[in-house]
């Protein structure tokens, strides 16, 4: 069976699945019946996987609880919440209790969860260290890699430093931050170089998507809040892509970045996303590099995807905000380390001479930079 103890009471698995899909997931009768064996009447199996199921009468009701999100995704911070907090309430009723949670794989999702538990608990200080703790010990390569998720736990981990009021383990008790989350402004998208897309690779038209939880938890049918469609095609030539934009975001924000083809049948195809939530921005605006960017259909970095071949290595993302009122400073924790400056030409000239870059060179993004640093999500 794919199962693994993260630690002595939380079990970390696949789908436990029946007829067919056993071939290539885990057999329900055979997670039942090592539970049974090995934890009777202490175990709780949570599913954290899109898929909701019921295997009565082989297990009971009070022996499985569904709270599952989108595959590939983070959880809504709020959805985090509730995971962590109902797995330490069946923990803490007896030592003896056990956790079997699951996703499909019992990777990324399954270590979302974990990870942030074991910051709750205490177990772990950082949330580096529960990202390690969870990655060494669940397989032989790393399980929880997907940007937006390990940006989760970081955020659960400002989230805890920030919302709990006595020492120790304990729940979060001012949830100001996703309750009353801070609202920004989205100015401005900004893109640099421009993908490169099509057998041609010959540039981009892009097409912007925005979404707040409500698409984060819905499978089918989540529409977005905000759509741009370029009507033009933007080539290597152009060096960065600027999309206006002046849309308020507020909490969990998705936002999806697409290609659409040009002629008679036009195809849109998923190119990259990124995810955050506002209330732990800190800056004026945001910069993802390729490491922080998700894939379009996986859980790696569009960076170290296997279709990845239509952003340069130099590809940087940057969001251009405004904070809509002022809720004060929220100090960081875990403050991460000042990101790279661009190592690219100014806009518009080459290097003289055909040399090499002088260290000092220009931020292609300068002129919309506004004063205030700006902020690495993870």
């Amino acid at each position: 069976m794919d199962l693994t103890y993260i630690t002595k009471n939380i079990i970390a698995m696949g789908f436990p699945a029946r007829g067919a899909e056993t071939a290539i997931r885990n057999d329900i009768k055979d997670v039942v019946a090592f539970l049974r064996k090995k934890h009777p009447g202490h175990f709780l199996i949570v599913n954290v996987s899109e898929r909701n199921y019921d295997y009565s009468p082989l297990l009971q009701n009070d022996e499985v609880v569904f709270v599952g999100w989108l595959d590939h995704y983070p959880p809504p911070m709020s959805l985090l919440v509730t995971v962590v907090e109902m797995m330490h309430e069946y923990l803490s009723k007896d030592p003896l209790n056990t956790i079997a949670i699951h996703c499909m794989a019992g990777r990324s999702r399954t270590g979302t969860s974990i990870a942030s538990y074991l910051l709750y608990a205490n177990e772990i200080k950082t949330p580096e260290e529960a990202i390690n703790q969870f990655n060494l010990t669940r397989s032989a390569g790393p399980s929880l890699t997907l940007p937006s998720q390990i940006r989760a736990v970081y955020n659960y981990a400002k989230l805890l430093q920030l919302g709990r009021k006595t020492e120790g383990v304990g729940p979060i008790t001012d949830l100001t931050l996703l309750q009353n989350p801070k609202r920004f402004n989205l100015k401005s998208i900004l893109m640099t170089p421009v993908p490169l897309t099509g057998i041609q690779a010959t540039g981009c038209r892009p097409l912007i998507e925005i979404y707040n939880e409500a698409g984060l938890t819905l499978p089918h049918g989540a529409k977005p809040l905000w759509v741009y469609t370029s009507s033009r095609k933007f080539k290597p030539t152009d060096h960065v892509i600027e999309i206006p934009v002046n849309f308020e975001i507020r909490g969990d924000t998705l936002i999806k970045f697409y290609h659409q083809s040009e002629g008679f049948t036009s195809v849109s195809s998923l190119l990259f996303r990124v995810q955050f939530h506002t209330s732990f921005i800190e800056t004026s605006y945001i910069d993802f590099p390729l490491t922080q960017i998700d894939s379009p259909d996986s859980d790696l970095s569009v960076r170290l995807a296997p279709s990845q071949k239509i952003l340069d290595e130099k590809f940087r993302l940057r969001l251009l905000l405004e904070e809509v009122g002022s809720a004060g400073a929220l100090p960081d924790p875990f403050p991460a380390p000042a990101p790279e400056p661009f190592p690219v030409a100014p806009l518009g000239e080459e290097p003289s001479g055909g040399s090499a870059l002088p260290a000092e060179a220009l931020d292609p993004f300068a002129a919309s930079l506004p004063v205030e640093g700006q902020v690495n999500l993870n």
